[in-house]
């Protein structure tokens, strides 16, 4: 018997044709349902299914007759589960749900839901079984979606080292994120209000409990940052908490839910990247007057100013160890706030007291000796009351070596206890090394000089002398007379030679025009490693270690001709190869002119200048890393947390008072990337200076793109009127001056009322030369007086609730200033400053081509 589709009806009697008469008809009925329904045998043999199962399974009704559910329609993986659960069936004859993976025509796998149910006959053995079936494909991306999203979230808090916690406003309980728990070494998953504020540290307990309360009464928004004492091992570590009050339909507070982040390493890395900063500030600007340096006594009067001036120590003195028994410390330079305390020092290192002091420690072992507490530190107790009675802290003892010798100090003052990290006690360390290279290197300079001149005044007198005795000789007798005369003088002047080269640690030779080498003193002998009758074999060819014949034959005919001053390398008999600094001039001696050559070995001064260009490098390095290293940190943050609110909002999971949740973080993130990225361009303003050319306005302002300026949660609309081709003299960095100042505007004006920026450019001329006046102006809460005169510079913000760093209008400034251009902030409305903020730029004109 079959149905109308065609399909098969087994054969039978009794209950077997009761029951396919039921089959039968509830297929009929399945037949106007989208629900695929299907009967088999135990043995995959398919009795009977509906349309809605061809569908399913791809397959014609005259291809399902042959077709088995258990082998052909079911995936490997599912077969061993499908048959448990008929077994199941079997078992307790009652209805069994379970899933499986079907495998449809075009041999695709499609997620499904059967609901089986078990046909008997009237001994109870098995005719069929019959299910209806669900498609769960939309059910099983929807599950996999949300676990993503659960997975992302999680890595996301752990990444950003944030967790999220709530309180139930009604049970007076809190919950907490995995990642909470870890900041704060907890286990418990809920605790009480007297549980969390016995976690906050004691001295900050009473903020966090009024920033409770005004959450819970729905005052404010909960934002607070405090010290923590882990359950765990007691460590103490500082969170940035936020939290927002959830009301009910009536208004009432129901909930407070937020995040908490462990900021600790960015407090950590903040100061630390102060400190290095500013120790790599002071070596910079004390390398570069190491460079310039001509004068010892200056030089270390200078160095003590910018320790002071740039790296706002309070105190800086060089001081110089003496040759006496007691090996006293005296004092040579000075700067900051001393009022006779260095003069009082008294150091001496065989002194028994003042000899343990933190500066005679640094230089007997050779290595620094910070002092990061005076009040506590044993070895200043002799000087302990003077330096607390003038604001001192803590200290650094810097050795100045020399051939490994402690020849002197540095020493630096600091009105904070702990101001001296490792990394600022490495840099401040090179910079004492820079400066026993430098004063070496003036004192060797003074001495060749010295040196110089008196063999040019000797060489002069001497000249005078053979012109004096020449002119008389030559009234006395002529030819024979000259001749004789030249001979004994020619003797004189190379006796003289002989006795000042035999008498300098210079090398001193004596060459012919085509280079053989006639005389060598002692000095030449030690340094080549040739003996003397070596040396008179041989030419200065022999002892250019890399340059080419033609340009030494270059050299000697300017030296014979107006004498020469060079350097170049030198090889000794072993093969060793070392720099020298030629001070050559012709004489004539014997008749004929040779060439007297003055040689240094200047070693150690290329060795010093090495050592300063390493030592910038060096300091530019640890900037460039510790920047590099924290931006990629944010980057990976961020790109999770964008992922996380891109995922939430397509599966349209995320309500609008959670969005908050994720973007403050974000915005945290970018703030800190772009705090990083200022400081960044700050080190390149200071140490490269800057390149201008011409730039086009109009492009420029084209090219900033305005819409990822405006935030999402807030109306702002940001104008730029029409502005003609002006070019004015800058370079690429100048769209960062009006990104900082629009987004400056936008950070600092309120978000009860939508925000107007506009943005205009008009020539203008002053003194004689053609400016561009470029205005960005507001109509926000402006900017108060009082705060206008130091908006610019470092660390300065306005009295708004923006969190920043700083950094912005200060680099605003400095790019301006490198544009040989000014800037500076009025009120939008004359006198009145709630009317909104006007920043004005004034640019040179670019000099036509």
């Amino acid at each position: 018997m079959k149905t109308e589709s065609g399909n098969a009806i087994t054969k039978g009697a009794g209950r077997r044709e009761a029951w396919g008469e039921k089959l039968q008809f509830l297929s009929d009925s399945m037949e106007v349902t989208s629900q695929p329904f299907v009967a088999g045998d135990p043995d995959g043999t398919l009795r009977i299914f509906n349309e809605a199962y061809c569908r399913l399974t791809g397959y014609g009704r005259d291809e399902l007759e042959n077709v088995s559910w258990s082998e052909t329609l079911t995936t490997p993986g599912s077969r061993q589960h499908e048959i448990d659960m008929l077994k199941r069936l079997e078992e307790t004859g009652e209805p069994q749900r379970y899933e499986k993976d079907c495998v449809r025509k075009d041999g695709t796998v499609v997620p499904v839901e059967l609901f089986t149910h078990i046909a008997r006959d009237g001994n109870g053995r098995t005719l069929f079984y019959y299910a209806f079936i669900t498609d769960i494909s939309e059910r099983r991306r929807s599950e996999e979606a949300l676990r993503r999203s659960q997975t992302l979230l999680a890595a996301a808090e752990r990444m950003s080292h944030t967790g999220a916690w709530e309180w139930d406003l009604a049970t007076d309980q809190w919950t907490f994120s995995d990642e909470w728990l870890s900041i704060h070494g907890c286990r418990a998953r809920t605790l009480t209000p007297e549980e969390l504020l016995a976690v906050a540290h004691p001295d900050d307990r009473d903020r966090v409990r009024r920033a409770l309360d005004d959450a819970r009464l729905g005052k404010k928004p909960c934002g607070i940052e405090h010290r923590i004492v882990r359950r765990d091992n007691g460590e103490v570590r500082t969170v940035r908490v936020y939290g927002e009050t959830v009301r009910d339909a009536r208004g009432r507070p129901v909930k407070v839910r937020g995040v908490a982040r462990d900021v600790t390493e960015h407090r950590r890395m903040d100061e630390l990247l102060h400190k290095a900063n500013r120790a790599y500030k002071v070596l910079a600007k004390c390398n570069q007057a190491l460079i310039h340096a001509e004068d010892e006594a200056a030089l270390l009067e200078e160095l003590c100013r910018i320790i002071v001036d740039l790296g706002g120590y309070r105190l800086a003195w060089i001081g110089y160890v003496e040759d006496d028994a007691a090996g006293t410390v005296r004092p040579v330079a000075r700067a900051g706030h001393d009022e006779g305390y260095v003069d009082n020092l008294g150091i001496a290192l065989n002194d028994p007291v003042t000899g343990r002091g933190p500066t005679a420690t640094s230089l007997k072992t050779g290595k620094p000796v910070a002092t990061m507490d005076i009040r506590s530190e044993d070895s200043m107790k002799p000087w302990r009351e003077a330096a607390l009675a003038r604001g001192y802290r803590s200290t650094l003892n810097l050795p100045v070596m020399r051939d490994g010798q402690s020849i002197g100090t540095v020493v630096i003052y600091s009105g904070d206890a702990g101001a001296f990290c490792e990394e600022e006690q490495g840099l401040m360390f090179e910079l004492a090394d820079n400066l026993a290279y430098g004063i070496t290197a003036i004192r060797d300079r003074t001495r060749r000089i010295r040196a110089e001149e008196e063999l040019r005044r000797s060489l002069d007198r001497l000249e005078s002398r053979v012109q004096e005795r020449t002119a008389e000789l030559q009234r006395s007798n002529e030819e024979l007379t000259i001749q004789i005369e030249e001979r004994r003088r020619a003797a004189e002047a190379l006796e003289i030679y002989r006795l000042f080269s035999e008498n300098t640690r210079d090398i001193v030779l004596f060459v012919r025009r085509d280079g053989k080498i006639l005389e060598a003193n002692e000095a030449a002998i030690k340094a080549y490693g040739y003996a003397r009758e070596e040396l008179h074999a041989m030419s200065v060819y022999d002892l250019r270690a890399s340059d080419p014949g033609f340009y030494v034959d270059e050299q000697m005919e300017t030296a014979f001709d107006h004498g020469i001053l060079f350097e170049a390398l030198h090889r000794r008999k072993d093969g060793t190869v070392f720099p020298v600094e030629v001070s050559s001039q012709g004489r004539h001696i014997k008749g004929q002119k040779v060439l007297l050559s003055v040689v240094r070995d200047i070693t150690e001064r290329k060795q010093a200048e090495d050592t300063l260009k390493e030592a910038k490098a060096r300091a530019e390095l640890y900037v460039d890393l510790m920047g590099h290293d924290i931006n990629n940190m944010n980057n990976t943050a961020m790109g999770y947390l964008e992922l996380a609110l891109e995922t939430l909002a397509t599966d349209k999971r995320l309500k609008p008072e959670d969005k908050v949740l994720l973007e403050k973080p974000l915005q945290a993130i970018k703030s800190s990337s772009m705090l990083i990225d200022n400081v960044r361009k700050l080190q390149r303003l200071m140490t490269e200076g800057v390149r201008t050319g011409p730039i086009d306005l109009r492009q420029l302002f084209s090219e900033i793109d305005m819409e990822s300026l405006r935030p999402g949660d807030r109306e702002v609309a940001i104008r730029v009127r029409d502005i003609p081709h002006y070019r004015v003299e800058a370079n690429e960095l100048l769209r960062d001056v009006f990104i900082n100042l629009i987004s400056n505007a936008i950070k600092h004006s309120g978000e009860e009322k939508p925000l107007n920026v506009d943005v205009s450019v008009r020539p203008i001329t002053e003194g004689g030369r053609a400016y561009y006046r470029c205005v960005v102006e507001d109509d926000g809460p402006g900017i108060p007086d009082e705060m206008k005169g130091r908006l610019f510079h470092r660390f300065q913000r306005g009295a708004t609730r923006a969190r920043g760093k700083g950094l912005g209008l200060y680099l605003v400034r400095k790019l301006v200033e490198s544009y040989h251009g000014k800037v500076l902030v009025e009120d939008r409305v004359p006198g009145d400053h709630t009317k909104g903020a006007r920043f004005v730029v004034t640019l040179p004109a670019a000099q036509s081509p």
